[in-house]
C-alpha cells in the first residue's frame, strides 16, 4: 500500500511539473507521460493482486472463524471486536496446529472461541503459539 501511495505522489509532482513547466522539449514530455502512465497500470496492477491477499503475521487478539494448512503454513481467518474481519498467514508449527484445530472443534459445537499469539514460556526461538479461551461475547449486546 506504501508503494502504491509513492507512485501516486510520484505521478502527481511529475505533472505538476509538466503541466508549469514549458520550456521541456516535446520528446522529454512524451518520454515522461508515457514513463507516468506506465508505472500508474503497474501501481494499479500491484495493489490489484495484493488486495484481499492474507496478512503475513500473527493477528492480535482475535476471535476465531476457520483455519488451514497450507504446505509450510497456517492461514487463519480471524473476526476482531469491532466487526472486522481478516485472514492472517503464517509458517506452520505443530502446537499452533493443535491449538487450533481444538479451537475450531470447540467452535463447531456452538462454543466460540478467542484468543491471542504469545511466545512459549523459556522459549525465545520458539514461534508464538495461539492460547485460545471461550469468547465472553460482545458486551454491547441486549437479550430479549
Amino acid at each position: 500500500m506504501t508503494l502504491i501511495i509513492i507512485f501516486f505522489v510520484l505521478h502527481s509532482l511529475a505533472l505538476c511539473y509538466l503541466a508549469y513547466t514549458s520550456n521541456i522539449l516535446r520528446v522529454i514530455k512524451g518520454v515522461l507521460l508515457t514513463f507516468l502512465v506506465l508505472t500508474g497500470a503497474l501501481a494499479f496492477d500491484y495493489y490489484k493482486d495484493r488486495l484481499g491477499a492474507p496478512i503475513e503475521g500473527y493477528p492480535p487478539e482475535f476471535i476465531y472463524v476457520h483455519h488451514r494448512i497450507i504446505g509450510d503454513n497456517i492461514e487463519l481467518w480471524v473476526d476482531f471486536e469491532d466487526g472486522d474481519s481478516r485472514v492472517y498467514i503464517f509458517p506452520y508449527s505443530q502446537e499452533a496446529a493443535e491449538e487450533l484445530q481444538e479451537a475450531q472443534e470447540q467452535t463447531e459445537q456452538g462454543n466460540p472461541q478467542e484468543g491471542k499469539f504469545e511466545p512459549p514460556e523459556g522459549n525465545t526461538d520458539s514461534p508464538p503459539a495461539p492460547v485460545m479461551d471461550d469468547w465472553k461475547g460482545d458486551n454491547t449486546e441486549v437479550t430479549k
